[in-house]
């Protein structure tokens, strides 16, 4: 809720070393910018969609029964972003002596190679946090936003950040709190 969306997730076993985990969020739980009436609220939704390729446990200790747990460990998480959201802004013309509403449309999306932990903190309760790159784009009412095309780049999509004007490098990163069923 911090950043201004709230996401949703469900992870399930494939394997002993193999977990989907499936991710839905809503963009806009608020009023972003509060002191500057020529921006309104953002609005849309992210979803994300990955494997988590747990890490084997270390051959130098001898592990517990709640370590052997499928969801609990290192892992690797080839995922797949898309994140879409909306926001009217209004402008100013100074030859009319009027403003002009618009809305802008957002749509982002990556390949991100994240690595993390997960931990049980008891039996129905999880803990995880993690951190990745990527490749991604965004499009700003159907076109690439980049620099020198007019458009403005939204550095932070909701699901990644970009790295910058000029290049497709983003970053993620993140913790999770779940419950298990």
């Amino acid at each position: 809720p911090a950043l201004n969306h709230a996401t949703f997730g469900y992870q399930r076993v494939i394997d002993q070393y193999v977990s989907l985990s499936v991710k839905a969020g809503y963009i806009g739980l608020y009023e972003r910018d509060r002191h500057n009436s020529a921006y309104k609220a953002k609005r849309g939704g992210l979803i994300k969609i990955g494997l988590n390729l747990r890490l084997p446990n270390s051959f130098k200790r001898m592990t517990t029964l709640q370590q052997l747990h499928p969801l609990m460990g290192w892992y690797v998480r080839p995922e797949i972003v898309v994140s879409a959201w909306q926001q009217e802004s209004y402008y100013y013309n100074p030859f009319g002596y009027s403003y002009h509403a618009y809305t802008a449309n957002y749509l982002s999306g990556a390949f991100l190679f994240n690595v993390g932990g997960q931990w049980l903190l008891s039996n129905r309760l999880s803990f995880g946090i993690y951190g990745g790159a990527g490749y991604g784009f965004q499009l700003f009412d159907g076109a690439p936003a980049e620099q020198g095309s007019g458009f403005v780049r939204e550095p932070y999509a909701y699901t990644h950040l970009h790295l910058g004007e000029y290049t497709p490098l983003v970053a993620s990163g993140g913790m999770m709190v779940g419950v298990l069923f």
